[in-house]
């Protein structure tokens, strides 16, 4: 069996010492050398975060610390050579054990990167554990636990012989580099349903105390309930733990298999708004445990952590996912049906002011994640759209078709999850899926779906609300310049422009700073409000520093997009029944 020790004697150098014990021979090393590698992703966050940059040095030793020759041959691989003529083992050959050892720098409080300081440790597997190529069997961890802390949080199997021993043991490569780690002083806390157990650990601090932390544990307990019963409670694990950083304007959750991690502010959860957000986004990461965790692609498992794993199907994983967490949030009680349908509102109108709709397939999304969503840059809303975003419209839309047969999206889950227990380690393709639909709806609606998959036709959003008992009340259009503003200490720079407006029309760019209009000095407040001031067809002379050199661009002004301005239930019977 393989073994990780992590140590972090001085947790304010941010750095977490490793060892690795391991029996060459057990990973199927037969010839004079070896390899091993950091990964260079996380399951679930689809970017190169080339982890290994982190790495401040190695030493691999033989059983008896006889230092191996080893060299680095790619960005995050290593070779160690056993035959080397300077620094060749003689018992290598007897005892195939070696000793890996190494040191990481993590000072990154993401929910996909490690961070480490007098506070806590954070460690998320793909950025601390190298591992053999072809890496075979379990893996025991264990932490050398600082004596500022007294906690470790962590999904993984805990086999510790005695109280003072934090002893934990990964299935296989998979299950370790899927398991963080939160060890420090944290609060803890939880809740039983169905028999298992549910942990809850928060790093970091409440805004407000009154009554926080045991409210907290009935909505998130809600919040679990209400999403397992679209699986008609099947509980495909032993316990689940919700890891929750507290940090000043941050956002974000990652799934695990029996975990998630997530990150909120703390100013924003003592809001009743922003609690809600908080239930949403519980609501999103614990779906995923099924949804992309055992219900998957079939790219997306066995992972290759060194490369892109590429997929077309992130409208199934990310896409279900965004309209059940706010599905969920609503049939929990959270969200009123006007509350829904401000969520609603906000979807369709970001949705509507994104040309790339019209370019990018949610197919084509998927498979650009790598280099399009999370990289996006000041064009990205002009060249492709967003696979959350109307990867979560579709399928409100496929919900009020499937509603229309009689069925609903319970029913696609529910099929789609004894699909997934039939055969757990084949993933599904695009073919499997509409097979799956197709069992429970009419070819029109299968072939409507695969339109809105595959295509970039516009949707028609008003007639499905109208089905379901909503009216549609639409903005009138105003003066528009069509750039995203930024104010940076009175600085008003353009962050993007939309392709088509006006100010894309008359040649401004993402990076300019405006200073002027018609040579009177302006700040946002006044371009904000210029429809107050003139008119469609208008003229005006924009003074702006583009790469340092003030130039002047004249713009025609325009007005801008149609939105959404109320999403109104007219019918609120009507209204649940399609959403139940």
């Amino acid at each position: 069996m393989l073994k990780y020790t992590i140590d972090i004697p001085n947790p304010h150098t941010h750095l977490v010492n490793i060892s690795l014990e391991a029996d060459i021979k057990s990973q199927g090393v037969e010839g004079d050398n070896f390899r091993f590698y950091m990964p260079s992703w996380s399951p679930g966050s689809y970017l190169m975060r080339e982890y290994a940059r982190h790495i401040k040095e190695i030493k691999v030793e033989d059983s008896k610390g006889n230092r191996l020759f080893h060299k680095q041959v790619s960005k995050n691989e290593w070779e160690v050579q056993l035959d080397h003529p300077v620094f060749k083992s003689e018992v290598i050959k007897d005892d195939s054990k070696v000793l890996i050892q190494y040191s990481v720098y993590c000072h990154d409080l993401t929910v996909r990167t490690s961070h480490v300081d007098n506070t806590h440790a954070f460690l998320h597997g793909p950025s601390v554990f190298i591992a053999f190529e072809n890496q075979q069997g379990p893996a025991q961890i264990e932490i050398k636990i600082n004596p500022l802390w007294t906690k470790v949080t962590t999904a993984l199997k805990d086999v510790s012989p005695e109280r003072t021993t934090f002893l934990y043991e990964a299935e296989n490569l998979d299950e370790l580099m899927d398991s963080p780690f939160e060890i420090g002083c944290h609060e803890t806390n939880g809740f039983m349903y169905k028999d298992k157990e549910h942990h809850v650990a928060f790093y970091g601090d409440f805004a407000s105390q009154k009554d926080v932390f045991s409210g907290l544990m009935a909505d998130m307990e809600k919040a679990v309930h209400e999403t397992a019963k679209i699986f008609d409670e099947d509980l495909p694990y032993d316990h689940y733990y919700f890891i929750t950083h507290l940090t000043p304007n941050g956002f974000g959750g990652l799934e695990h298999l029996d975990s998630t991690v997530l990150q909120f502010c703390p100013f924003e959860l003592a809001k009743e708004k922003g609690r809600k957000q908080f239930i949403e986004l519980v609501a999103h990461e614990y779906f995923h445990l099924w949804n992309v965790k055992r219900i998957r692609p079939k790219e997306l498992g066995p992972f290759d952590y060194k490369n892109e794993n590429y997929t077309r199907m992130h409208w199934l994983t990310e896409g279900l996912t965004s309209f059940v967490d706010q599905l969920v949030t609503y049939r929990a009680g959270f969200y009123s049906p006007s509350e829904y349908m401000e969520c609603m509102k906000k979807n369709i109108n970001n949705f509507l002011s994104t040309p790339g709709r019209g370019y990018h397939s949610l197919e084509d999304s998927s498979f650009n994640a790598w280099v399009k969503l999370y990289r996006a840059g000041e064009n990205f809303k002009n060249s492709s759209v967003s696979y959350y975003l109307k990867g979560g419209l579709v399928f409100f839309v496929l919900n009020v078709l499937m509603k229309e047969e009689g069925k609903g999206i319970n029913d696609l889950v529910r099929a789609l999850w004894a699909d997934y227990k039939q055969r757990p380690e084949t993933g599904l393709t695009k073919d499997g899926f509409f097979k799956i639909l197709s069992s429970l709806v009419s070819q029109k609606v299968c072939d409507e779906f695969k339109l809105l998959v595959e295509g970039v036709e516009e949707i028609d959003f008003e007639s499905h609300l109208k089905k379901m008992g909503v009216e549609v009340e639409w903005t009138t259009p105003k003066l528009d310049l069509g750039v995203n503003l930024s104010d940076e200490k009175g600085r008003i720079n353009i962050k993007s422009v939309r392709q088509g407006s006006c100010g894309y029309k008359s040649g401004l760019n993402a990076g300019d700073e405006i200073i002027a209009i018609n040579a009177l000095r302006v700040d946002k407040k006044i371009i904000d409000k210029l429809d107050e001031m003139y008119s469609e067809n208008d003229q005006i002379d924009l003074l702006i520093a583009r790469t340092g050199k003030l130039q002047t661009v004249t713009v025609t002004l325009g007005n801008g997009l149609r939105s959404i301005k109320e999403l109104k239930v007219n019918d609120e019977e009507l209204f649940k029944k399609y959403l139940s």
